[in-house]
């Protein structure tokens, strides 16, 4: 018998897929992403944040102005300077610390062959700037260097404040002329072909006025307080005392009236000249803590010395000047 066969029977119905929504959703986000990668935009600027110092940081120093006509400068070590005519002049003179930042920087040192004041008089002790024999403290003036020192030092510092900025490439530090020394000190009118010829001629004239002795504590001179640990027969001004057995501290005295300080007294100071036209000695002025001399207290009296002389009553002081002056 043939099979029977009923009626046809429907096709199962078919389950959704449980993850067609989760593609769904991928392919809208690749899509948007494709969209938002090819749609053409500006790029917006990052946002702009105000700087921030450290708390532990520095500020900046100001940069340095060159010295200019007509007003007072001060330099890196600190030393103060007035115009005066073309140059520009220290009210001070150079200090230990001037002269030991010199030294630290360069390795030049300006010892050996100084000659100081003990019991037995002006002899070579073994003393240096560094130790000459008697206290002093980095605002002392330097003593104990020869003409030649100062020359070394002038060129350093030219050097160093060139690179800083603080000089122009004219500009530069020397010892004053003897003619720049006298204006300083208030000596405008001096006849004579030389330093020698120039010496002493102006009478009457000292760095206090017009009287001898002088005033009571009006400059660092051998009075009476000097005579410690120096020769019993050892020459002083009668009647005369300061507060300073040797040297004193840069403007320890009043300044005249440009502004410049120990213009007489304290330590001798070189200046850039010949002394006469017959010898290699260069000039000396202002006289100091061991001048007793009335005709050495003149602000006209010059001495004349070698070049390489070192002394513990010697020192210097500088003026900025420019080329060709």
């Amino acid at each position: 018998a043939p099979p029977v066969v009923g009626p046809p029977r429907p096709p199962p119905a078919r389950r959704p897929w449980p993850h067609r929504p989760l593609l769904a959703g991928l392919a809208v986000v690749l899509l948007g992403g494709v969209i938002f990668a090819l749609w053409p935009r500006s790029t917006p600027a990052p946002p702009r944040v105000a700087p921030t110092t450290p708390k532990s940081a520095t500020p900046a120093a100001p940069a340095r102005q060159p010295p200019r006509p007509g007003r007072v400068w001060t330099n890196s070590l600190g030393l103060a300077y007035v115009p005066l005519e073309d140059v520009h002049f220290s009210k001070t003179e150079t200090r230990v610390r001037d002269f030991e930042a010199f030294v630290n920087a360069t390795g030049y040192d300006a010892v050996g062959g100084m000659y100081s004041l003990q019991r037995d008089g002006f002899k070579q002790h073994g003393q240096s700037w560094k130790d000459p024999g008697f206290p002093q403290s980095p605002e002392h003036p330097v003593v104990g260097v020869a003409w030649e020192d100062a020359n070394q030092f002038c060129a350093w510092l030219t050097q160093k404040e060139r690179a800083e900025g603080a000089l122009n490439g004219a500009q530069y530090y020397r010892l004053p002329s003897d003619r720049e020394w006298s204006l300083a000190a208030g000596l405008s009118a001096e006849t004579g072909a030389t330093a020698e010829g120039r010496s002493g001629k102006v009478k009457g004239v000292y760095p206090w006025g017009k009287v001898f002795p002088p005033p009571a504590d009006v400059g660092n001179y051998a009075g009476s307080e000097a005579r410690p640990n120096a020769p019993d027969r050892w020459a002083t001004v009668a009647g005369y005392h300061d507060p300073f057995p040797r040297t004193c501290a840069a403007a320890s005295f009043a300044a005249n009236r440009l502004g410049v300080t120990e213009l007489g007294g304290n330590v001798w100071e070189w200046c850039l000249d010949p002394y006469n036209q017959t010898t290699r000695w260069r000039v000396l002025r202002g006289g100091s803590w061991a001048t007793s001399s009335a005709a050495e207290m003149l602000t006209s009296f010059r001495r004349g010395f070698d070049p390489s002389f070192r002394h513990d009553d010697v020192g210097f002081r500088c003026v900025i000047a420019t080329d060709g002056r």
